[in-house]
């Protein structure tokens, strides 16, 4: 006899099988909640903290990552032959037990197994340090396209109808700029008040009787090929494309304290050999790219406050580290050149000069073949000319000339030689030494000449292309001709005396090429250093930022030599010079050479 059914309407709730419905739909709904909100809780949690603590963990990670890696590489590449021979060839008259012949194929598929899964992560690492340092594609078609589209018909017409001189009676819109490019791009120390490209921006502002715009991408620390990348983002058409860069090309690349993988320790008079694990590394893709993490992870590790360097140092990089960096330099410069003719914008290209005279060579070196008691005698050699230059000055130049000629590649006598030289009054030789002294640099923390030459290379290729060269520039306004800190607050940055002149120099060069719709006939501005500085604001609490900054950039670099005394004092002189100001002092009276709108010995 059949149990009556209760009808489904009048069924009891079966809370089981809620339970067991509702389960995976809120297991779906967590795991989605916890996928959104995680990265922002692991960014909180890894923020909180300190920033050296999370430094020093994610380059241990990855040290211990590549150890691993090359670790497995290495074992995995001399197990396979071996394994493979053992079972091809078995002894003979011996008998394989039942056991080998089946752990000794499963190991031998294993290996093979984990070969082919290297060979993917070389593969996958190879593409990725191809797209990391990619030549990215032009935006011109699509800049253009989407500008033009924007554009209203009859704005469009009347930019068609233009008289040559640039007027149409009609409303143009602003003249946009674009700056891209390293700290000087962006105006250090005096960032974001002005720059170079403001002060020009300003002026042309009143020549065109138009709004000039300035979308101002450069950044510290940067160098050409993120600049270069970043073109790839580019969503309008700028009317003028600035570039300002080149000091950074090692610094950016490499921590402070990195020593040439190819050079030798001191006093192996042999020529050095690569190591087989420097082989491994340079031959795999993964390697190279967990050492490219490592290296950017450590960029910006700060020196200790203590002496970790020695008179004749170490090179940062090999020649051939060099070149290379150099190399995609000049192409990277040539298709930033390309891509700003393709979308009918200027080009505009400022080659970086530098601080020579008042600031020191980081590292000297002498050739890794130097054997050991040479480096000993040159180093007493050294120290005793510096003493010799409280006591007599004409002995220690010709203690200088008598080292240089020995050893002409060491940065530290060019520039202990030119300083005598200086304050002697010999400008000319002076000069030639202290760029002597910038090119012997080991450790690039200023421009050098052969990528100022790129730029100029680049010039003779692109007859659009106007050219700031920051050397001719400032060297025709500085004492004697040398450029120091009378037109430099740092290694890198200009006073304001130098950043007006460079808009000067970029003022006239439009001028004379009618540039940028220059009316004929309209004269060229002279910037007046006063009206400039109430033009941006530079109050007191502005030039004590100035100074500040100033400050920490020779606190920073203080201990990347040898003898950090000059570049400390100068810490301390910038952070004086800001107290002062700040209790009512003019900059020009607060004892830092080149401060301030009319500063003492500038033309």
């Amino acid at each position: 006899m059949n149990e009556p059914t209760t009808p489904p309407a009048n069924r009891p709730l079966d809370v089981r099988s809620m339970i067991r419905l509702l389960v995976p739909a809120v297991a779906v709904v967590l795991a989605y909640v916890a996928w959104q909100l995680a990265p922002s809780w692991i960014s909180v949690a890894w923020s909180s903290i300190p920033r050296e603590t999370r430094q020093a963990a994610s380059v241990g990670f990855l040290h211990e990552l590549l150890g691993a890696y090359v670790a497995l590489l290495v074992a995995v590449l001399l197990t396979l032959p071996v394994l493979g021979l053992f079972l091809a060839r078995p002894r003979p008259g011996a008998r394989r037990t039942k056991g080998t012949r089946g752990w000794l194929p499963r190991l031998l598929l294993l290996d093979f197994s984990l070969l082919l899964s290297i060979l993917a992560v070389e593969a996958v690492s190879a593409a990725w340090l191809r797209w990391l340092h990619r030549a990215p594609a032009s935006p011109a078609a699509a800049a253009i396209r989407r500008e033009e589209d924007a554009l209203n018909p009859r704005i469009r017409a009347d930019l068609a109808n233009a008289a040559p001189d640039g007027s149409s009676g009609a409303d143009k819109g602003p003249l946009k700029i674009l700056v891209i490019g390293e700290s000087s791009g962006r105006g250090e120390p005096y960032h974001p008040w002005l720059s170079a490209g403001q002060i020009a921006g300003w002026k042309l502002e009143e020549v065109l009787h138009r709004r000039v715009e300035l979308d101002i991408w450069a950044t510290g620390g940067a160098i050409l090929e993120g600049m270069h990348q970043q073109l790839s983002e580019l969503t309008y058409r700028p009317d003028a494309l600035i570039v300002f860069s080149g000091h950074n090309e090692f610094q950016g690349r490499w921590a402070w304290d990195r020593n040439s993988a190819g050079d030798a320790p001191e006093g192996r008079a042999e020529a050095p050999e690569r190591p087989a694990w420097q082989v491994i590394l340079g031959a795999s893709p993964a390697c190279r790219l967990i050492i490219e993490a490592i290296e950017h992870q450590r960029i910006d590790v700060m020196p200790p406050k203590v002496i970790t360097r020695q008179l004749i140092d170490r090179p940062l990089c090999t020649p051939a580290e060099r070149a290379r960096i150099l190399a995609d330099f000049g192409r990277r410069a040539d298709a930033i050149a390309t891509i700003a003719e393709q979308i009918h914008s200027l080009p505009i290209f400022f080659i970086p000069a530098s601080n020579d005279g008042g600031y020191e060579p980081s590292r000297s070196i002498l050739p890794a073949t130097t054997p050991e008691p040479v480096r000993v005698a040159f180093d007493g050699d050294v120290r005793r000319a510096r003493e010799l230059e409280k006591t007599d000055q004409a002995g220690a130049i010709s203690a200088y000339r008598r080292l240089i000629a020995a050893q002409p590649g060491f940065a530290e006598t060019h520039f202990r030689l030119a300083r005598l030289l200086e304050s002697a009054g010999s400008w000319d030789e002076a000069r030639r030494e202290y760029v002597l002294a910038r090119e012997s640099d080991a450790l690039p923390l200023r421009c050098p000449e052969d990528f100022r030459d790129a730029y100029r290379k680049l010039a003779s290729r692109h007859p659009s292309l106007i050219l700031v060269d920051c050397d001719k520039v400032l060297t025709a306004i500085s004492p004697h001709g040398i450029l120091d800190d009378h037109l430099y607050h740092d290694a890198q940055h200009p006073t304001l005396r130098g950043y007006i002149a460079l808009a000067q120099d970029l003022l006239k060069q439009l001028h004379d090429r009618h540039a940028l719709g220059w009316p004929e006939g309209t004269p060229m501005p002279v910037v007046d250093p006063e009206a400039c500085a109430r033009h941006f604001g530079l109050d007191p609490e502005r030039w004590a930022s100035v100074c500040g900054r100033s400050a920490w950039f020779y606190g920073v670099t203080a201990f990347t030599r040898y003898d950090p005394a000059e570049r400390q004092a100068k810490e301390a002189a910038y952070r004086k010079a800001a107290e002062k100001i700040l209790a009512g002092a003019r900059p020009e009276d607060a004892g830092i050479t080149g401060l301030g709108i009319r500063p003492a010995g500038i033309p």
